[in-house]
């Protein structure tokens, strides 16, 4: 793809238990010209990954073993910089929602829920809401 509807750079973190969807999803992002990934099993490994540097965006699977999506998003919550994510799960839609509106209360921008499978075309629109933050001033001494 020639141009890319997003930043070249954006540091991406895909965060699923399933190895099938993390090479499902890496080759979605690699289609729209995303250059920057890694990807993680489990919530401590995606920890263990944003603890050495910051990504801009996480797809997170909600259902893990050993730290949920869920466990995880409350533990991103107290990081310095927070990533930009988008949710996926085979639960019902209610579990989405409410999945969706614990992770807003913990003050994590949800660029969207998606469900499993992973629709290319939604987790596309999904990724294109994405907008950096803006840079902070700074203050004159």
């Amino acid at each position: 793809m020639s141009s890319s509807p997003y930043p070249l750079g954006l540091r991406t973190l895909v965060v699923d238990a399933d190895p099938m969807m993390l090479a499902i999803i890496s080759a979605l992002l690699e289609d729209a010209g995303f250059e920057s990934f890694e990807t993680a099993h489990d919530g401590s490994a995606a920890l263990e990954r944003l603890a050495d540097h910051p990504f801009e965006l996480m797809i997170c699977d909600l259902n893990m073993p050993g730290m949920d999506g869920i466990r995880l998003m409350s533990r991103l919550a107290s990081l310095a910089a927070l990533p930009a994510v988008v949710l996926l799960s085979g639960e019902d839609p209610r579990v989405l929602d409410v999945s969706r509106q614990f992770a807003e209360a913990k003050g994590l921008t949800i660029l969207g829920v998606l469900p499993k499978p992973v629709d290319h075309d939604a987790l596309m629109a999904v990724l294109r809401q994405y907008r950096p933050a803006a840079p902070q001033p700074v203050a004159s001494a």
